[in-house]
């Protein structure tokens, strides 16, 4: 579909294309081409999940087997726009991003060594890959180091297209282009992940990250009588976050502490996380345990 909207684009305007792949996402429904590509092939699992039952590592390879053959499948399609790209000779003149919106999940997915999985603050969860290409524009090989956010893509392919974002209400994310294209950098960069009383928040300031309650879900809430859990990590020097050095730095845990519990009360009350008062039927197409074999 995205070929087929660039071979038949008005060549007299400008192109804005955005193609979110379901794939690798469940259910993990993968083609038996792309299956092929591993089959027999011991794949990297997750370390926590070491020391697993003979049954259970059998089961997590066949599901790290369908999520690399969904990846293949994407990367191929990717593949398939890019050359058109060039067969309609825009490549020189287009900005192309390309990046995920979440870490990925334990249902076939592998973020080693990151901490965490989708749905959670660690870097596990929020720490994704991205790139972009633009010839001309950008050396091949360039890589950036400043550490940015999903609420900056809005703002920079503006910049970009030449529109104006002074305007109107004001913008979560910056324009980066500048850490992109000249290699600025922002060491005080502050990202919010998360900010939500009770639950679980998260909040970024350049090397230092500090981690509410992170052992909650997205949907979950502490206990009456549980108390606030707090996590302060150097990314610097522990960007797997196996360390919590909140009591060693007490003057940057206040600091971070200060800007979430900010954002909290500017926040507006969640429109999830209450029950739902009927419950909903399942789509068919939704079959747990899709890989076993009837």
């Amino acid at each position: 579909e995205a070929v087929r909207v660039i071979r038949e684009r008005d060549v007299s305007k400008p192109l804005f294309l955005y193609v979110p792949f379901t794939a690798p996402h469940t259910p993990l429904q993968a083609k038996d081409l792309d299956l092929g590509q591993y089959e027999g092939v011991d794949m990297a699992t997750p370390k926590i999940f070491d020391g697993e039952s003979s049954d259970k590592h059998d089961l997590r390879q066949k599901r790290r087997r369908f999520y690399a053959a969904l990846v293949s499948s994407m990367d191929a399609a990717i593949g398939r726009i890019r050359e058109t790209l060039r067969e309609e000779g825009m490549e020189e003149n287009t900005f192309v991003l390309f990046m995920s919106d979440n870490g990925a999940s334990y249902q076939g997915g592998c973020n080693d060594p990151l901490r965490g999985q989708k749905m959670l603050l660690y870097e596990g969860g929020v720490r994704v890959p991205a790139a972009v290409s633009f010839p001309g524009r950008i050396k091949p090989g360039t890589i950036v180091e400043q550490h940015m956010h999903a609420v900056d893509i809005y703002p920079t392919l503006a910049t970009l297209a030449g529109s104006s974002i002074s305007e109107g209400k004001p913008l979560d994310g910056v324009d980066a282009w500048p850490y992109i294209a000249s290699g600025h950098m922002d060491p005080e960069r502050e990202i919010l992940l998360n900010a939500r009383d009770r639950r679980s928040s998260a909040i970024r300031i350049g090397r230092w990250k500090l981690v509410r309650n992170g052992h909650l879900g997205p949907t979950s809430a502490l206990g009456d009588d549980e108390e606030e859990r707090f996590e302060l990590f150097d990314l610097d020097t522990d960007p797997c976050e196996t360390e919590n050095v909140a009591g060693r730095h007490p003057d940057v845990f206040a600091r971070l502490k200060g800007r979430l519990d900010a954002y909290a009360r500017e926040a507006v009350p969640a429109l999830f996380g209450k029950r739902a008062t009927e419950k909903k039927p399942v789509p068919k197409v939704w079959k747990p345990y899709w890989w076993r074999e009837a």
